[in-house]
């Protein structure tokens, strides 16, 4: 029998979501809950979820975090979508870029702490550091609009603090019955996806065919949707190999920045150093 905990939301999903769910995490090799307990904080699985903030005129912002896990515009364009599209989508058609976003951070893995799963949504350079590690501090942006993390109200948020919010998340949900997946089932009509790219005759055309061009016997043989999947994977890899090329080129700024600091106080000292001899020789 397979089970799932249950967090807050989840009984309002189909069968088909809570089977392709597990596909989802197979596929990367994470828990199935921890994956579903983010999408329960983020949003109580509810695919129009839209982040307004004061003074927000009513209705849809597409320039707010959207749907299951709380895409930001950016995140969302760097998977190869919008929030536009996202806010159009059912919690089925959006798991795939639930999948495509966790598979696009490098540091999170099979094996990594379940709380990690939340800081990949939060802020993932701090992915497996120590609780104690300090993310934001009170007076910061960062800090403000997520205050309610800081567990002792001390002016800080740390790792800890951020995975805490999951991991009592499904520390509570253990305590209740857990709810039975048919990890068979499939998504029902309604929910099969309606965007551009799923409904097209691509996307339920025969598989391609690529020959062996030497022996001219069939080589490789890929549907449409696997190839979609590929190509949308690499397309979020891309981007979160550009992110840290640019954190990587921000620290080699830094460290030409001290390397300078450096060799003028050096030079300065060097200076000291010639006048007092000079003045040692003069007397």
């Amino acid at each position: 029998m397979t089970t799932l905990l249950r967090v807050r939301g989840i009984e309002t999903t189909t069968p088909g979501f809570r089977a392709e769910l597990l596909r989802v995490a197979q596929r990367l090799g994470l828990a199935p809950d921890g994956i579903s307990g983010v999408i329960a904080l983020e949003s109580g699985f509810d695919p129009q979820a839209n982040n307004h903030q004061p003074g927000d005129p009513p209705g849809f912002n597409p320039n707010r975090a959207t749907g299951l896990i709380q895409f930001m515009p950016s995140t969302a364009r760097r998977l190869g979508t919008t929030t536009d599209d996202l806010f159009r989508m059912n919690a089925t058609e959006q798991l795939k870029y639930v999948e495509l976003y966790f598979r696009s951070i490098p540091n999170l893995r099979e094996g990594s702490r379940v709380g990690d799963y939340y800081l990949a949504g939060f802020m993932p350079a701090f992915i497996g550091t120590p609780d104690e590690t300090p993310i934001a501090f009170k007076g910061t942006p960062n800090y403000d609009q997520n205050a309610g993390l800081d567990r002792n109200k001390d002016g800080v948020i740390t790792s800890g603090d951020v995975r805490a919010r999951l991991e009592n998340e499904l520390d509570r949900a253990k305590g209740v019955p857990p709810l039975v997946v048919d990890p068979l089932a499939r998504p029902m009509p309604e929910e099969e996806a309606a965007t551009a790219v799923y409904s097209s005759p691509l996307w339920h055309s025969e598989p391609l065919c690529f020959w062996d061009r030497g022996t001219r016997e069939l080589g490789v043989e890929i549907t449409p949707a696997l190839l979609f999947e590929h190509v949308m994977g690499l397309r979020a890899e891309h981007g979160a190999f550009r992110t840290y090329i640019e954190r990587l080129e921000a620290v080699a700024r830094r460290l030409e920045t001290v390397s300078a600091r450096f060799d003028a106080r050096k030079s300065w000292e060097d200076g000291i150093i010639r006048r007092v001899d000079e003045l040692e020789r003069a007397l």
